[in-house]
């Protein structure tokens, strides 16, 4: 007990840290035993070992491709100002975090595979369970480590906690790089050269991709979709402690623990709660099997920070976490002074705060701060904070639901415009994408406005209830723990169409409230990165001080900020896409080699690991990078302005191609359940083909673009020391620039690697190439005088004009001229439609 009671932050902190690491521990146990008991069952059938290994081999590969970035990041953390013990510290969290994030995907392979095996009228049962214990593993991998350092490290454990959510991010974006590819080779190989050239179901297995397909569903929401969830809940509990004790003290790290702990338990109370309803009910049951959890655990967290912080600010327990005394100049006059000797001036100058408004300059604002701080009621912000948060999660999460649903008008709207041609239909996705995106990121810009207003304007109160509303986004993320890797399980075939549109529709939407929790996790960064550049000595000259100093809408640095953070979100959007487009070219040739050769088998895509580093190389680089090139090429004024641009830029771009992914792929369902033409028709290779594309702009940019602004925050975060230190120590501006320019070209290398793709060779002159693979075979049906074979090319041309001059004899005796068939494709022969 003298461990406890003799715990510098208090024993009530002492057992809270007991007991979130407690339940963390009990959540990854489970996490490993259950679905290993489940393996052991005589009566289930053999799991699919093949599947098992291809997707050991892709997180190996994304395992590869985070430390290639990740190892040389953390040594760059050696760089940043502090003790050697602190510099030990922050890289080696971000290597438990790279490690941590690995664990993650690995954990979530062990949940999901025994799920293969499962009989279809067995899947329903599996959703909750698998699912509860994917995230509350999960969670629970983020929420132990972060409780260890708090632990061991006090109030210094925030920058290392930035740290070590940085590693969990770098990993997440690494598995998303290497599983967009997946996704885009094998929709290339199924849904193009199987489903639209040869007329295969796109998920029989004679088709060659359906396997790959299978794979890439199964990474997408599986190890790749528990990395993210480990990663966002790194960066929310991180971002909550290390600006949360800078305002609140010992409190601002209670509500986080709390918070972390409470979503462990919401995930796993999920686990009991069972996914049935009434047949043809099953979106409705999904949707309200994850909102009850999902509000109660909100409501239990704003229930207990009510109960356990003090209603007075002064109350709060600064001198645990050395905070007991002003040290602002303003405040004092350059003298530390007690906190317990102002905070009776500052009561008595909240009556006459108006007045001191009016009398106030920017260089005296923070008097004013201070006041409007000590006048909150810290429970009651929080409580609305975190309910904000869930409100923003849940709303977000229905708007991504409308526009994924097959019953409703965008994904209506773009199977029957499929009709006339797939460019016709993909706009009316990109245009219903669009405006979902905007919808979503008005419900943030409204919650933060609330947000803006309940902290008074004071930024880094501000910054602490935007950190706690991630919190209430984490409870809802957990409460839809079922719904996360539902689509995984029960989007298959053998399982009733009610029930695959259900959980494909729950799966984007989920996404979706993944990608704004980040958001909220990144943004109180910006606080932590202004409050550090504004704190700095002066610059050693005129340019020098305005290039660290000016982060005004006027500034030129600033505004370069804004810039670079954009042209940031394009490059990495752009370098995938065209990694994507050589790969799923590929993949497609492969496809048509199997079939030519006259096999059915899988395409097994072989050179994909090796590919994926490649090609995951210049958007980790970016990401990792491009920190280093602003804030020394640019200046430090500008890094909150790139800050902001990547993260607001990554999730209007993830939700918009997320959702128009979404309604296209819906399409496809619409059409083969025999609307608008039906299977075969014109329609459906042209949502066939809008599906690819789909796909393509939802892997390399939807998926890809939070982990990436989120990596990137944190970074900068926690190496902005560097970047306001450099230009004040006396360091050679041209050795800032030179390190600029290392990174450039840093950048320039690894996209140097990226372009190393093979390009596949599809060109027509080729000697070598079967001519089927390029071009569609001549209808073959008509008279036995043109089927036999031919040694000489002119006579190849001869019966080439035969054939021509038959079908226009053909045509002219029918009376049916212009109705030639149009669908004659693939090696298979033709097809009317």
């Amino acid at each position: 007990m003298d461990l406890i009671t003799s715990f510098p932050l208090g024993d009530d902190i002492a057992w809270t840290l007991l007991a979130t690491a407690l339940i963390g521990v009990v959540a990854i146990v489970l996490g490993a035993v259950m679905p290993r008991r489940a393996r052991r069952d005589e009566d289930s059938p053999e799991l699919d070992e093949e599947v098992g290994q291809r997707l050991g081999s892709l997180l190996s590969a994304s395992a590869a491709t985070a430390l290639s970035i990740g190892v040389p990041a953390l040594l760059l953390l050696m760089l940043v100002p502090g003790s050697m013990d602190m510099r030990l510290i922050r890289s080696g969290m971000m290597l438990a975090g790279l490690l941590v994030g690995a664990v993650s995907s690995w954990s979530a392979i062990g949940v999901l595979l025994p799920t293969l095996a499962l009989e279809p009228e067995d899947r329903r049962r599996a959703l909750a369970r698998a699912g509860a214990l994917l995230v509350a593993a999960a969670l629970a991998l983020a929420l132990v480590p972060v409780a260890i350092a708090v632990w061991f490290l006090q109030a210094d454990a925030g920058t290392p906690l930035l740290a070590f959510a940085a590693g969990t991010a770098l990993y997440a974006l690494a598995a998303r790089a290497t599983g967009s590819f997946t996704d885009i080779a094998a929709d290339s190989s199924a849904l193009l050269a199987g489903a639209d050239e040869n007329e295969l179901d796109r998920e029989a297995d004679d088709n060659p991709g359906a396997q790959a397909v299978r794979l890439a569903s199964l990474q997408r929401r599986g190890p790749s979709r528990s990395a993210d969830i480990t990663a966002v809940a790194a960066a929310v509990l991180a971002a909550g402690i290390a600006v949360g004790v800078a305002v609140l003290a010992v409190e601002g790290m209670i509500v986080p623990l709390l918070g972390g702990g409470m979503a462990v338990l919401v995930a796993l109370i999920v686990s009991v709660i069972p996914q049935l309803g009434a047949e043809g009910r099953e979106h409705e049951t999904l949707r309200l099997g994850a909102l009850i959890p999902s509000v109660l655990g909100a409501g239990a967290l704003i229930a207990t920070a009510m109960l356990w912080l003090p209603t007075e600010y002064k109350g709060l327990r600064f001198a645990k976490v050395g905070l007991d005394q002003f040290t602002d100049p303003v405040l004092t006059g350059g003298q530390p002074v007690p906190r317990a000797q102002l905070e009776p001036q500052i009561e008595q100058a909240q009556a006459q705060l108006a007045q001191l408004l009016s009398q106030t300059d920017d260089a005296s604002r923070s008097i004013v701060d201070t006041i409007a701080i000590y006048g909150i009621d810290p429970p009651l912000l929080v409580g609305i904070s975190v309910a904000v948060g869930a409100v923003i999660a849940i709303a977000t999460q229905l708007l991504m639901s409308y526009a994924a649903d097959r019953r409703n008008t965008p994904a209506l709207a773009g199977a029957r415009t499929s009709r006339t041609g797939g460019a016709l239909g993909a706009l009316s996705a990109l245009g219903s994408g669009g405006t979902t995106a905007a919808l979503v990121l008005t419900v943030v810009v409204l919650g933060l406005g609330c947000l803006e207003v309940l902290g008074a304007g004071v930024g880094m109160l501000v910054s602490v209830l935007v950190a706690y509303a991630g919190l209430g986004a984490l409870l809802v993320i957990a409460g839809h723990a079922a719904v996360h890797t539902a689509a995984a399980i029960a989007d298959r075939p053998g399982s009733e169409t009610p029930l695959r549109d259900a959980t494909r529709t729950a799966d984007a939407a989920s996404a979706t409230g993944l990608q704004v929790a980040a958001v909220l996790g990144a943004l109180p960064l910006l606080a932590a990165v202004t409050n550090a550049i504004r704190g700095s000595a002066r610059g050693a000259s005129v340019w020098e001080d305005t290039a660290l100093h000016d982060m005004t809408p006027a500034s030129v640095t600033a505004v370069g900020g804004v810039a670079a953070g954009l042209v940031a979100v394009l490059f990495i959007g752009t370098s995938l896409l065209e990694s994507a487009r050589r790969i799923g070219a590929a993949a497609v040739l492969d496809t048509r080699t199997a079939l030519l050769d006259g096999g059915s088998g899988r395409v097994h895509l072989g050179e994909l690991e090796t590919l994926t580093r490649k090609a995951a190389a210049a958007p980790l680089a970016i990401a990792v990078l491009m920190p280093v090139l602003v804030g020394f090429g640019l200046g430090a004024a500008a890094l909150p302005g790139y800050l902001a641009a990547v993260v607001v830029g990554a999730l209007v771009l993830a939700v918009w191609t997320s959702a128009a992914d979404a309604s296209l792929r819906s399409g496809i369902g619409i059409i083969e359940s025999g609307r608008y033409g039906g299977r075969g028709s014109w329609a459906h290779s042209a949502a066939l083909g809008n599906a690819v594309l789909g796909t393509g702009l939802r892997a390399a940019i939807g998926q890809i673009a939070v982990p990436a602004a989120l990596a990137t925050a944190l970074l900068t975060a926690v190496g902005i020391g560097t970047f306001v230190a450099l230009p004040t120590d006396g360091t050679s501006i041209y050795l800032r620039w030179g390190i600029a320019l290392l990174a450039l070209a840093a950048v320039v290398s690894a996209a140097i690697v990226t372009a190393s793709v093979p390009e596949p060779d599809l060109e027509d002159a080729i000697d070598d190439l079967d001519e089927p693979l390029f071009a569609r075979k001549v209808d073959e049906r008509e008279d036995d005088l043109f089927s036999g074979a031919w040694d000489d090319e002119d006579d190849r041309e001869e019966v080439v004009v035969a054939r021509r001059a038959a079908a226009e004899r053909k045509k002219a005796s029918q009376g049916t001229s212009g109705k030639r068939s149009a669908g004659a494709k693939g090696p298979k022969g033709s097809r009317r439609r």
